[in-house]
């Protein structure tokens, strides 16, 4: 994913990741880091509002086993910035990660060493958006009814 994300370009940059629950490292958060800040596609242009300015990649981090240490440091290099969904977004020439955190401020990154492969669980069932428990196409009609 590093090398991917060093080769983009301006036109095919993303605007956001979803990394949670990927068992990534801190070695891996750091390739990551340094890929984004090594390519000057990042920053992007905000694709909803072009013209507020340049636009820091969006990224979830989640429940991976990366130092927070690491982290901070990204932010404090300036690399980075902390951001809370409930945030405004935030505008950067020189920032090239948002990196989501809870509203308390914190990463919340597991500890220890990620699981072997075949320890790691099964995923989730996927449910599509609005099909959830009780959700369907039944429209009121009460169970048992045809």
């Amino acid at each position: 994913l590093a090398g991917w994300l060093a080769g983009v370009s301006s036109e095919n940059a993303p605007f956001e990741l979803h990394l949670s629950d990927c068992a990534i490292t801190t070695d891996g958060y750091v390739d990551l880091v340094k890929a984004l800040e090594e390519n000057e596609a990042f920053p992007v242009d905000d694709p909803k509002r072009p013209g507020r300015g340049k636009l820091p990649l969006y990224v979830r981090l989640e429940n991976n086993y990366i130092d927070e240490a690491a982290m901070k440091q990204s932010v404090d290099d300036g690399v980075a910035m902390k951001m809370r969904k409930s945030d405004h977004i935030k505008y950067s020439d020189t920032v090239k990660v948002r990196l989501l955190v809870r509203e308390n401020g914190t990463f919340q990154q597991n500890k220890g060493d990620p699981p072997a492969p075949e320890d790691v669980p099964d995923p989730r069932p996927y449910r599509e958006k609005g099909k959830g428990k009780g959700r369907g196409s039944s429209k009121g009609a009460s169970r048992g009814s045809p």
